[in-house]
């Protein structure tokens, strides 16, 4: 709750996001069965999806893809480890910065 601006909005401002992260993510996979099909229910990883054949542009996407795996992570978890953190370590005293 230290990093919203009004935290006595923390709670409904984190409600808020889920919802609308949670129906973009439905959305957006509605979308894609809808458009694809059957194809989305057999292959679902879209690096196989993309293309069967050893094209170097398509190599390119993949490791494009892998590299945008392995850097997002910190920041998507980062927030979940503040807010496990602070339940976690509430009752334990604040030491002050040098």
């Amino acid at each position: 709750m230290d990093v919203c601006a009004c935290p006595g909005q923390y709670r409904k401002i984190l409600l808020l996001v889920m919802a609308s992260v949670t129906f973009s993510y439905v959305a957006f996979g509605l979308y894609t069965y809808f458009t694809y099909g059957d194809i989305v229910a057999r292959d679902p990883i879209i690096t196989q999806v993309i293309a069967l054949n050893d094209d170097v542009f398509m190599m390119i996407v993949k490791v494009l893809f892998c590299v945008n795996m392995i850097f997002s992570y910190p920041l998507i978890i980062f927030p979940a480890n503040i807010i496990i953190e602070s339940y976690l370590y509430k009752g334990w005293r604040k030491t002050k910065k040098r």
